[in-house]
Formats: structure tokens, C-alpha cells, sequence
């Protein structure tokens, strides 16, 4: 087996197994009948009824406002909880969020569907895309949108209208799958029997090909097998260290090229040291992903009150949040340089943009804690929802492209439910104030109604 086939095999296996393992553990914490709110205890007040002795001994009912916590307040978004052992259901906006330990998805979705679990069936109608991270997702049923699944095993079975994001350990797409646009692999084992109306890229351990593929194929592998049924339009094309096993019934329009990895340049040297900075490059991932979890454990047990309202406002607002995002992550830079150009401002400016990279340096963090409080909500130990869900960031956030997105939707999504929190969080401050003072207001009267008493 070559090296490039074992770091494929690897990669796709290390995916699927990390995946398998943290969501197939079953959510042993009882069930948490009463939410928290957004706004801890200690800041946060309801509606009630104050009563107060008025000066002529009567009782007079004073009203005190309310103050709605963010995870009740949601303007023109609604929430539907539906509690159960098995799956939970949030509708927020234009997306239904599913997360549990066994979901199926079906009916009809005019918006963007989200699903996190162990075992995932989605076999339905999606009019928008769906995203999927579970250790066994299947998809049924037609998704007009994109698909975009990370799983140890995944099993595209059905239709999808445009194109097809796909990580796992072993990935299967069946005879009766219709791609409509381009395919994206990566994993340990990929066998295509469907239809791909576009491109196939991608890389894995093992590649079986025999499926339509309306475009090209460019593919890094270990092992490639082309086979009776396959027709390519175009071009096929792969990077390995052996050559492919391809049937003399397949039908190949375009090129066959092969790019062989340990021929590519004229000196061998060059080749080890290539993989020498590859096994280190993996290992400074390793090491950055254990600091990101020990940054993950700092922040959920120093900051408790502040992760978790930050994480809750992301889903209870997320609109507002994102709106509040645009506006630090764009607008802060701009204030900051206009601060360092009057001079006296320079030292505000740097502690500014020291602060500014921080926040967007933990953003994926952060959001990292949301997902993984979204994936096991059940669980009263915080470590294991943080590891699944700064992992999951953390594996997204290495692939190309699609990390640079994941980095920036963090930002603006987390900074912004940050903002949204602590507005919230002054706001039901100052009203509590507010009822502390017409409390104390009725105490003063009894008080000088008592000394007048005693004077006489």
C-alpha cells in the first residue's frame, strides 16, 4: 500500500471514527425539562405583580414590566422545540435544525435543513440545502438546494439538484443517486454507481468508479478501478503511485492521465522531504487542534454565563446576530484606524486590534460550543458537547475553501450573538434596577406612616 493511498485511508478513516465515537454515545443526562434562560438568574427578571400599602393602609397592585429573555423573544423568527429521547426539532427562520441520537427526516422542507446524530435517514423533499454530520447519514428523497455530509459512513441514494460536498470514512453513492451539478469527495473508501451530471473531484484511500460522470474526473488516490459501467464525458484524471484498474467495457470520451506522484520531479530526495513536511504539517494540526480544545475547556468553565448566552443568542437571534456581526466585524477596523491616525488614540487602537483578532480567533470556538451544545443538549457535563463540536469546526475548517467560509460565517455569527447578549444582558439589568426602586418606593411610605404613629 503506498503512502499516498495510507494517507487517504487515514484521513477518511480518522474522520469517520471521530465521528462515529462522539456521536454514538448515548445521552445519559436526564432530560432538561426547564431551558435556561439567555440571561442568567442573577440578571434576569419576569413579569410579576408588586403589592404595595399605599398611605390609607389600602393594598394597591402595581404592574411591573416585563422583560422577555432573548430565548423567548424572536421578532419575525419562530421556534418549535419538540422534546424527546430521541430528536429535537428547531425551526429558526429559513432553517430547521434536527439533532439526536436517531433522526429521520421526512416530508416536505421549503428551507435549509440542519442535522446532527448518530444514525441519520433524510428522505424527503428539501427545497433549500441540507447539511448533515452524523455516523451514518443517508440521504433519500431530493434536495433541490446543496448537500454538504460529513460521517463515517454515508449513503447518497437519492436526488440532489446541485452539488455534493462529501467527507467520510467510507462513502457510497448509489446506482439510483443523480447529482445534478459537481461531487466533492473525501474519504478512506468512495464507490460511485450514480449519475454525476458534473465534475468529480476529491481524494481518497480507495476509488471505485462505475457511474455516469457528465464532466471530468480528477481525483487523488491510492487505488483507482474504473468499472464496466462507467462512462466519463470528459477527461480522467488521477494522482497515484500505481496505475489504475480500468475495464475494457468502460467508456473514457477524453484523456486518461496519470500523474504519478513519485515521478512528478527528478529528484527523489525532493519526494521524501515533501513527506517529511507533510508529517509535520500534520502534526502542528494536532497540536493546534488540542490548544483549540484547551482554549474550549478555558472558555466554558471561566466563562460560563458569557458562552452560554452567547451560543443561545446565536439560534434564539440569529438575524439580529448576524446584522450585529456586519457591524463589528466591518466597522470596528475602520474606528480603530481613524483612532490610530489621531495620534493620542494609537495605544487604543493596538489594544483594539490585539482584542479584534482574539474575537475572531475564538469565534470558532465559540461556535464550536454552540454545535456541540446543539448535538447532545442533554448533557449536564460540558467537556464532551465541547470536544465533538470545536473537533467538527476544527476538521471543516482544514478543508480548502470551505474553512475560509466556516472562519468567516464564525465570526460574523459569533461576535454578532455576543453583542446581541450583552444588550440584552444590560437591558434586563437596568429593568431590574427599575423594579428595585418602585419596591423600595412603597417601604419609604409604611416607614413614615409608622413614625407618624409613634410620634403621636
Amino acid at each position: 500500500m503506498t503512502f499516498r493511498r495510507i494517507k487517504w485511508f487515514s484521513i477518511g478513516t480518522l474522520i469517520g471514527s471521530l465521528l462515529v465515537l462522539a456521536l454514538s454515545i448515548p445521552v445519559l443526562a436526564q432530560d432538561n425539562t426547564n431551558e435556561e434562560p439567555l440571561i442568567s438568574p442573577d440578571t434576569e427578571t419576569v413579569s410579576t405583580d408588586a403589592t404595595a400599602t399605599t398611605t390609607d393602609g389600602s393594598d394597591a397592585v402595581e404592574e411591573v414590566p416585563e422583560i422577555v429573555p432573548i430565548s423567548a423573544e424572536l421578532g419575525n423568527e419562530t421556534v418549535t422545540d419538540i422534546d424527546s429521547d430521541v430528536e429535537e426539532t428547531e425551526v429558526l427562520g429559513t432553517t430547521t435544525f434536527k439533532t439526536g441520537e436517531t433522526v429521520n427526516v421526512t416530508g416536505t422542507y421549503d428551507n435549509d435543513v440542519i442535522v446532527a446524530g448518530n444514525n441519520i435517514t433524510i428522505d424527503a423533499v428539501v427545497d433549500g440545502d441540507v447539511l448533515a454530520m452524523g455516523g451514518t447519514v443517508t440521504i433519500r428523497g431530493r434536495v433541490e438546494g446543496n448537500i454538504r455530509v460529513m460521517g463515517g459512513t454515508v449513503n447518497i441514494e437519492g436526488e440532489v439538484a446541485k452539488n455534493a460536498t462529501v467527507s467520510g470514512g467510507w462513502i457510497n453513492v448509489a446506482n439510483t443517486a443523480k447529482i445534478g451539478k459537481d461531487a466533492m469527495f473525501w474519504g478512506g473508501t468512495v464507490n460511485i454507481d450514480g449519475e454525476i451530471t458534473g465534475s468529480l473531484f476529491g481524494g481518497a484511500g480507495t476509488v471505485t468508479l462505475d457511474g455516469i460522470i457528465g464532466g471530468n474526473v480528477d481525483v487523488e488516490v491510492g487505488s483507482l478501478n474504473v468499472g464496466s459501467k462507467a462512462n466519463v464525458t470528459g477527461d480522467l484524471k488521477y494522482n497515484a503511485g500505481q496505475d489504475a484498474s480500468i475495464s475494457s467495457s468502460a467508456t473514457i470520451n477524453g484523456e486518461t492521465i496519470k500523474v504519478d506522484p513519485a515521478t512528478a520531479t527528478d529528484d527523489a530526495d525532493t519526494v521524501k522531504k515533501d513527506d517529511s513536511n507533510l508529517s509535520k504539517q500534520i502534526g502542528w494540526k494536532l497540536v493546534w487542534w488540542v490548544s483549540n480544545l484547551l482554549l474550549g475547556l478555558l472558555l466554558i468553565y471561566a466563562f460560563p454565563k458569557c458562552v452560554k448566552g452567547t451560543g443561545k443568542a446565536m439560534f434564539a437571534k440569529a438575524g439580529h446576530s448576524f446584522l450585529w456581526g456586519l457591524l463589528v466585524l466591518f466597522v470596528t477596523p475602520i474606528v480603530l484606524l481613524i483612532l490610530m491616525v489621531t495620534v493620542i488614540g494609537i495605544p487604543i487602537s493596538i489594544i483594539g486590534f490585539i482584542a479584534y483578532g482574539i474575537g475572531i480567533y475564538l469565534a470558532s470556538i465559540v461556535l464550536g460550543i454552540a454545535l456541540g451544545n446543539k448535538i447532545l443538549p442533554k448533557m449536564e457535563n460540558p467537556i464532551l458537547p465541547m470536544v465533538i463540536g470545536v473537533t467538527i469546526i476544527y476538521i471543516l475548517g482544514l478543508i480548502p475553501f470551505l474553512g475560509g467560509l466556516v472562519g468567516f460565517v464564525a465570526a460574523l455569527w459569533v461576535l454578532g450573538a455576543w453583542m446581541v447578549y450583552i444588550k440584552q444582558k444590560k437591558e434586563a439589568q437596568k429593568e431590574m434596577k427599575m423594579e428595585e426602586k418602585e419596591e423600595k418606593k412603597p417601604a419609604k411610605k409604611i416607614s413614615k406612616k409608622t413614625d407618624a404613629k409613634k410620634k403621636k
